[in-house]
């Protein structure tokens, strides 16, 4: 059986479509997100050692999964409940707050930068750990971050680290 040119550029192209989506996926996060490293799943314990010896860290906001409004406010109480930790004291912190189309990000000299480029603040992430906040229903800990899921029924004070 002989397939016509037709059909053949229609198996490539069906071929690269899903090379595309694969890749994507891939890549980048449910919802569109671009995502981090965050290394190899651990548990708490080891995730705690390693903390413990970053001299940077970085509270990350996510706000782009968030399903509601009510989930926003939370995923960003938890980052303030997290910035005022005793575990926190004496480390380089730096926060990130991430929407849809914009990143803000505390600087060194206590203010707060904007960018629409959300891969850079993704690529700061490289340099130290991680508290990263999303939509969720649970904690996951990895070599280079801890995942933190936070939902509508987030109870102020839970997110927090001591010394």
């Amino acid at each position: 059986m002989k397939l016509s040119d037709t059909t053949k550029n229609a198996v490539v192209l069906l071929v690269v479509l899903i090379v595309a989506v694969y890749l994507y996926y891939a890549f980048v996060a449910p919802g569109g997100t671009e995502v981090f490293e965050k290394g190899a799943k651990i548990d708490r314990e080891t995730f705690l050692e390693l903390f413990s010896g970053s001299p940077s860290v970085y509270i990350v906001m996510d706000l782009r999964g968030a399903s509601s409004q009510p989930v926003k406010v939370n995923i960003m109480q938890c980052g303030v409940d997290f910035a005022g930790s005793s575990g926190l004291v004496g480390r380089n912190v730096t926060y990130l707050s991430m929407d849809v189309n914009e990143c803000y990000f505390s600087t060194v000299d206590g203010g707060a930068e904007k960018t629409t480029d959300i891969s850079r603040c993704i690529a700061m992430l490289d340099d130290g750990m991680s508290l990263y906040i999303i939509e969720g229903n649970q904690t996951e800990y990895y070599t280079k971050a801890a995942v933190i899921g936070v939902n509508e029924d987030y109870v102020v004070g839970v997110c927090g680290l001591t010394g």
